[in-house]
């Protein structure tokens, strides 16, 4: 009995300990960006896309399987595609291989995304 009770505080305090080394990386990287909002920050942490996002933060949560689409046939202003071979957002169910990803950018910041 008293190995499960160790057990299971054992787990909790591994669970408090990541999470809070997942908001002290959280603050370090919003203390690198100080125009972003505390929720664009968490936003980015977290990999959610949304509109609203700038070029700046589609670059500091694009994942490294991910390669801008150059190609100038694809190219339209305004528009940035990326090729990625693992899922962008996380809360997002995996599918077929490769995602492809648009983002549709006016004054700066993402007005419409989609992905396939």
């Amino acid at each position: 009995m008293l190995g499960k009770v160790t057990a299971f505080f054992t787990a909790i305090i591994a669970v408090l300990l990541a999470s809070l080394l997942i908001g002290a990386m959280a603050q370090a990287n919003c203390r690198k960006h100080p125009n972003w909002t505390a929720e664009e920050c968490a936003n980015v942490e977290k990999k959610k896309l949304f509109v609203g996002m700038t070029r700046e933060m589609i670059d500091a949560e694009k994942p490294h399987s991910c390669v801008r689409d150059r190609h100038p046939a694809h190219g339209e202003p305004g528009m940035i595609q990326f090729l990625c071979y693992t899922q962008w957002d996380h809360s997002v169910p995996d599918h077929a291989l490769p995602y492809i990803f648009h983002f549709q950018l006016t004054h700066g910041r993402v007005s419409t995304f989609s992905y396939n």
